[in-house]
Protein backbone atom coordinates (compact mmCIF):
# COMPACT_ATOMS: atom_id res chain seq x y z
CA UNK A 1 0.00 0.00 0.00
CA UNK A 2 3.06 2.26 0.09
CA UNK A 3 3.76 1.86 -3.11
CA UNK A 4 0.20 3.20 -4.07
CA UNK A 5 0.80 6.10 -2.07
CA UNK A 6 4.08 7.01 -3.52
CA UNK A 7 2.61 6.86 -6.97
CA UNK A 8 -0.49 8.81 -5.92
CA UNK A 9 2.09 11.89 -4.01
CA UNK A 10 4.38 11.53 -6.93
CA UNK A 11 1.09 12.24 -9.43
CA UNK A 12 0.15 15.29 -7.22
CA UNK A 13 3.65 16.45 -7.37
CA UNK A 14 4.21 16.31 -10.78
CA UNK A 15 0.43 18.10 -10.98
CA UNK A 16 1.62 20.93 -8.65
CA UNK A 17 4.82 21.54 -10.12
CA UNK A 18 2.90 22.08 -13.81
CA UNK A 19 0.59 24.77 -11.72
CA UNK A 20 3.44 26.35 -9.95
CA UNK A 21 5.29 26.45 -13.06
CA UNK A 22 2.35 27.85 -15.63
CA UNK A 23 1.50 30.52 -13.55
CA UNK A 24 4.79 31.80 -12.71
CA UNK A 25 5.13 31.87 -16.51
CA UNK A 26 1.64 33.95 -17.19
CA UNK A 27 3.13 36.23 -13.99
CA UNK A 28 6.34 37.08 -16.13
CA UNK A 29 4.34 37.61 -18.93
CA UNK A 30 2.38 40.09 -17.22
CA UNK A 31 5.16 41.61 -15.92
CA UNK A 32 6.93 42.02 -18.96
CA UNK A 33 3.86 43.03 -20.64
CA UNK A 34 3.43 45.74 -17.95
CA UNK A 35 6.64 46.86 -17.91
CA UNK A 36 6.83 47.24 -21.61
CA UNK A 37 3.65 49.16 -21.92
CA UNK A 38 5.12 51.40 -18.76
CA UNK A 39 8.63 51.62 -21.17
CA UNK A 40 6.50 52.95 -23.70
CA UNK A 41 4.23 55.79 -22.05
CA UNK A 42 7.82 56.98 -20.91
CA UNK A 43 9.29 57.22 -24.41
Amino acid sequence: SINAYIEVFDQITWGALACVGLVLMIWLYQALKFRNRALALES
